[in-house]
């Protein structure tokens, strides 16, 4: 994107964007479409998180004081930026595993309008598009397993795997007996406490490959009727990790909707949630989401979409390619032994596109862009 050659001044761009007659939301359907296209997942592994983007101004749309979750030194507990929440997709290929952006919405400085309801408004959105066709999971963190959340979620067919807090409210499945008693039935049983399963269950362990290094983890494993989803049977696990030479973490409560999971499948699948954490920060600080010009939310929406879809490519073909193609396309002597990663695909496809000239593809005619053979066949031979 920022390879090619640019024969107008910014703000021609930036009206295109601004004025354009075009729908992000159908460019950002045809990319969820191409995704599944070409990775064929056997399940789709969806992950919401929101992230803040701070700014300057005090003009820009939906700009606000935020909450720093990150609480790093140094740095304000608060933000002045712009909150938005987003849907990604977590790829896994024989060789890699990474985060895809597919949706974003901007959350307003008022209404009515919460981080909750953006996220379920976004999975209802990707529910229409791809439909029923193949089983999908969505992994949260511990903020977005509320009850207003999940119930929506369930209802669209999809099971959520998330981190819950530790005093959530769960019993065991009560088994009604045969003696009749006065009064009206127990609708719950025993309450499972972390004490209760201490005493109770027996400590597993196991060893798995989280977080990019082989750990050891500790867990019990249970079925419990939860009571802020209105006594639904759900698997939970409480587990623990020790990474290579170091000690152990604090005791931590996952839940997960699919009862009939393996708790050693619902930890590895709850480790996959954090590759959208490094995602926002290649979005944020290498592809420029931080730099997008806002005046308006259209704009805003239409031009990080671009930023996104620019990043979402270069990613694809890094998961999908072998790393000896892009070593004979484009060679980094000092980063021959790297893995393959966005920003080299990004550097390679600049050296394949820098001198392309976009605009004669252009047919005013039939508003379409068309490519003629010779252009095929001449530039993009060594390529293909």
């Amino acid at each position: 994107l920022l390879s090619v050659r640019i024969h107008r001044f910014w703000n021609t761009y930036y009206k295109v964007i601004t004025e354009g007659v075009f729908s992000w939301l159908a460019l950002s359907q045809q990319w969820i479409i191409l995704l599944l296209r070409v990775l064929q997942p056997k399940e789709i592994l969806l992950a919401i998180d929101d992230t803040c983007v701070t700014r300057s101004s005090k003009k820009a749309p939906a700009v606000a004081y935020h909450h720093n979750h990150a609480h790093k030194p140094n740095r304000p507990s608060f933000l002045w930026g712009q909150l938005s929440v987003f849907v990604a997709l977590i790829c896994i290929t024989s060789h890699k595993t990474a985060a895809v952006p597919l949706l974003q919405r901007l959350i307003p400085k008022r209404g009515n309008r919460s981080k909750l309801q953006a996220g379920l408004l976004l999975t209802r959105l990707f529910t229409r598009w791809v439909g029923r066709t193949r089983p999908v999971r969505l992994l949260l963190d511990a903020w977005y397993m509320k009850g207003p959340l999940l119930r929506g979620v369930l209802a669209c067919g999809i099971s959520v795997i998330g981190q819950v807090r530790r005093d959530t409210v769960c019993y065991s499945p009560f088994q009604r007996t045969e003696t009749p008693r006065r009064g009206r039935p127990a609708k719950y049983g025993p309450k499972c406490t972390f004490s209760w399963v201490e005493h109770t269950l027996t400590l597993r362990e196991g060893h798995l490959q989280a977080y990019g290094q082989n750990q050891r983890c500790q867990f019990y494993s249970f079925t419990a009727r939860v009571r802020f989803l209105e006594g639904r049977v759900c698997r939970m696990v409480w587990c623990r990790l020790q990474p290579e030479k170091g000690s152990w973490t604090t005791w931590c409560l996952l839940l997960s909707t699919d009862p009939e999971l393996s708790p050693e499948r619902i930890i590895k699948l709850y480790t996959l949630r954090w590759w959208i954490e490094p995602m926002f920060k290649e979005l944020k600080h290498h592809c420029g989401l931080s730099e997008t010009w806002q005046q308006s939310k259209q704009a805003l929406a239409r031009w990080s979409f671009v930023v996104l879809l620019a990043h979402g490519l270069s990613k694809l073909v890094a998961l999908c390619f072998s790393p000896d193609t892009l070593k004979k396309l484009h060679p980094i002597p000092w980063r021959m032994g790297q893995p393959m990663t966005a920003g080299w695909v990004s550097h390679a496809l600049g050296a394949v596109f820098r001198n392309v000239r976009v605009r004669p593809f252009w047919d005013r005619k039939c508003q379409k862009i068309w490519y003629p053979e010779e252009f095929l066949e001449t530039p993009f031979q060594k390529t293909a």
